[in-house]
């Protein structure tokens, strides 16, 4: 699978989640990216892993990862806060 699966503006950020590969180990990143002001490209926001914005998931967790956001989409739905 080849670029993000899912992407959301929040602030002025553009948060995408996508698998990427670190070191030889793919995980789940959800990270903010902006938008470089000479190339035009998006670029992860960074700083460092101590001062990291983003989540990194290990692939072994993405489906915990995905019943748990099903839940949660279930509990707003039976709530009327999602459509059905």
């Amino acid at each position: 699978m080849k670029g993000p699966v899912f992407e959301s503006v929040y602030r002025d950020k553009l948060w995408r989640i996508e698998l990427s590969e670190y070191n030889g180990q793919k995980r789940l990143s959800i990270w903010p990216h902006y938008q470089h002001l000479k190339t035009g490209e998006l670029r992860p926001c960074g700083g460092g892993w101590q001062q990291a914005s983003g989540c990194i998931v290990p692939v072994e967790r993405v489906e915990e990862l995905a019943a748990a956001l099903s839940a949660m989409a279930e509990h707003l739905r039976v709530g009327g806060q999602l459509a059905a």
